[in-house]
């Protein structure tokens, strides 16, 4: 579970550049009739290309939404979206998991979830149970 969660973590740029990379380094290792010099151009190159495309990312807002997309909602005013929750490949034991991380002990509580595409849960509980007021006390 923890490679999976590495990798996911990744965005999809940085995830296609470090295959490419190892590739890229790994081929004049293992022939040794290849020299590193076409290795580190090719190497240079790519490093540009993907700095190009990080700088056209941030400029183009088509480009940005495709290599970060935005974040996944999972829970809303207390209830769960089972549909988002499969979309995010995400088992229901894990986000409860995610949950307890944030002290979070009954769902019912919070706000807003999200799955931050970084690999992280973002968790917004509602105002009443994060200071602990007492409902006839709570003017909500």
């Amino acid at each position: 579970m923890m490679g999976q969660r590495s990798i996911s973590q990744l965005r999809f740029l940085d995830f296609i550049i470090a295959l490419t990379l190892g590739n890229i380094i790994a081929h004049p290792l293992s022939d040794e009739h290849l020299g590193l010099k076409g290795s580190m151009i090719t190497t240079i190159s790519l490093v540009l290309l993907y700095l190009a495309a990080i700088w056209l990312s941030l400029k183009v807002p088509l480009l940005k939404q495709f290599f970060d997309p935005s974040a996944i909602t999972l829970i809303q005013n207390g209830k769960l979206d089972y549909r988002n929750l499969s979309k995010a490949k995400l088992a229901i034991e894990f986000l409860y998991a995610e949950l307890r991380k944030s002290n979070v002990e009954d769902i019912t509580k919070v706000a807003f979830a999200s799955w931050e595409p970084g690999g992280t849960l973002s968790v917004f509980v509602h105002a009443r149970t994060m200071y602990g007021w007492r409902r006839k006390f709570s003017p909500f």
